[in-house]
């Protein structure tokens, strides 16, 4: 049986590792004091260590998918970051990730939600995560809708794809009507839910 006061250099670079790996995983966060939290998003607890709050871990996360991750799902994680921030992290993916269209940043920023920072991104980010709801966002089974399999509670709620050939400033018409759309839907399905 091993000494608890002598130091064990092996024991302690294998402790340093595995939360190092939780870490880099985001399954822990690091305390002020450097004590470490470990989150287990699985059981959508966390492993309190050193005094680690439960208010930590309180925000539930939601993930908003639709096809190319540049508008619908954009809109839906701005708005939910937002205006629920108290309760809700949100995050966005695609199956087919391009770019955040221009026009879905400017509708955002009429609402005073800049979304010119957030990119898109591919669901392959998300694999080692949990989400508490995963929402997907596609209009029609025309669409390559994506499915994610780490989520506690499934939604589906479709708008159509404000992206299309035409002009500018047509195709922007049709972003705000669609960001209209999405913020009644979200307020009516999250502003309430404890």
């Amino acid at each position: 049986m091993r000494d608890p006061t002598v130091f064990h250099p092996l024991s302690f670079f294998r402790s340093l590792f595995a939360q190092m790996r939780l870490l880099q995983k985001g399954h822990m966060i690091w305390l002020r004091k450097g004590l470490p939290c470990v989150l287990l998003p699985k059981l959508h607890s966390a492993l309190y260590i050193g005094g680690c709050s439960k208010k930590m871990n309180a925000k539930k996360k939601i993930l908003f998918l639709c096809t190319h991750n540049a508008a619908r799902s954009q809109m839906a994680e701005g708005f939910v970051n937002a205006m629920y921030a108290d309760r809700y992290e949100a995050y966005s993916a695609g199956t087919e990730p391009t770019k955040v269209h221009p026009c879905a940043i400017e509708v955002m920023t009429e609402e005073g939600i800049n979304i010119a920072s957030q990119r898109a991104k591919s669901l392959n980010e998300f694999d080692d995560m949990y989400f508490d709801y995963v929402v997907t966002l596609c209009a029609d089974n025309q669409e390559n809708c994506p499915i994610f399999p780490g989520g506690g509670t499934y939604l589906q709620r479709a708008f159509p794809d404000p992206v299309s050939t035409r002009s500018e400033e047509e195709n922007c018409a049709r972003f705000r009507r669609v960001r209209d759309q999405i913020k009644a839907w979200l307020k009516e399905t999250f502003s309430d839910d404890e």
